[in-house]
């Protein structure tokens, strides 16, 4: 019985927590998010999305036909094995696949605020009858990041090339190419930042993009400003070159 006990004891417990982690780390690799400050915040974090996951999964599971609670209803340890034999997909779905799918679309969502959507289909309806005398704009809601650093980050994720020049502390510019195989991390205040490949400036004081380079690290914390430019869909390992803005963009103190 104690055994029983131990073993339900530990499914309840990955119930609880599983779910939830499946879920934030499915979600960070989609999208630039905080992580928790501390692993007292990460437990509540994961124990909140867990609740929300299995109640998500156990509604899907049900409307399917299958009872993701059989295996709490069993009487012995026997009974509980067996049960956890003959039901992998139910579980696997529920602490698993159902969370990574929620993850990737909670940062599908985040990457290109789709909450707003509907308001902006909604502005785009009432502008026309309206002749453009009404405006929904100040009821849309906020993008998911109000932080003008958190949102610099957001862009560059949006899933489009972009040319990237920083400005150091130390009056350093650094100027690269910001793609799939680039990267930012939030582990501090102030994210660091990977670009998949290095821009000098020719004579003319353009940008060119050089196919020998392999990237470029640069410590968030050292960043003053940054300016984030579009770029023209081409191949990898040619010459793109990009016409120099003025110097500026967004700071930090």
């Amino acid at each position: 019985m104690e055994f029983l006990t131990t073993l339900k004891g530990l499914l309840v417990v990955i119930l609880t927590i599983t779910p939830g982690y499946v879920f934030g780390r499915c979600r960070r690799r989609f999208s630039v998010v905080d992580d928790p400050k501390d692993i007292n915040n990460a437990v509540v974090q994961w124990l909140v999305h867990s609740l929300i996951m299995v109640a998500l999964s156990w509604v899907l599971l049900s409307w399917a036909g299958l009872d993701p609670s059989a295996l709490l209803k069993t009487k012995s340890s026997a009974e509980l094995a067996l049960a956890l034999l003959s039901s992998p997909v139910t579980w696997g779905l529920t602490i698993f696949v159902i969370p990574a799918v929620a993850g990737f679309v909670s940062a599908v969502s985040i990457r290109y605020n789709l909450v707003s959507l509907p308001f902006r289909l909604i502005g785009v309806l009432a502008r026309r009858i309206s002749k453009g005398t009404w405006d929904l704009q100040r009821l849309q809601p906020l993008p998911s990041f109000v932080e003008a650093w958190a949102a610099a980050w957001l862009k560059l994720n949006s899933g489009m090339r972009r040319i990237v020049i920083v400005g150091l502390e130390d009056g350093t510019t650094i100027t690269g190419l910001y793609d799939g195989r680039a990267a930012t991390s939030r582990s501090d205040r102030y994210p660091d930042i990977y670009l998949a490949q290095l821009g000098t400036y020719d004579e003319s004081g353009n940008i060119k993009l050089q196919p020998a380079s392999d990237g470029v690290f640069i410590r968030g914390s050292r960043i003053v400003w940054m300016q984030l430019w579009k770029l023209p869909e081409v191949g990898h390992g040619t010459q793109n070159s990009v016409e120099n803005p003025q110097n500026g963009g967004a700071r930090h103190d």
